[in-house]
């Protein structure tokens, strides 16, 4: 489960919690109107629409880490499979 709470465009606290593991929090980002999140394994991904692109936040580092997606036109939703493959639903 993965939750956002947004306050003027900016991630503020993300909170996310898996079967068996603890609650982790993260503070801050460089998101600029977060719109969806999803989460694999120790990874959260983060759509961020003014800039179109995703970011990833390390759960276990409690810290962003480089997106392998640099440009998504207008993310939107975003989910993840079992498999770790991610979809991202675009306004473009």
């Amino acid at each position: 489960v993965a939750q956002a709470h947004v306050s003027d465009s900016e991630i503020v606290t993300v909170q996310a919690c898996a079967p068996g593991r603890a609650s982790v929090s993260y503070s801050g980002g460089s998101l600029s109107h977060p719109y969806g999140v999803s989460i694999y394994r120790d990874l959260l991904f983060a759509s961020n629409q003014d800039s179109d692109s995703i970011t990833v936040l390390n759960l276990t580092l409690g810290q962003e880490v480089q997106s392998p997606y640099p440009q998504v036109g207008g993310p939107r939703g975003i989910a993840s499979d079992s498999q770790g493959l991610l979809y991202v639903a675009s306004k473009d």
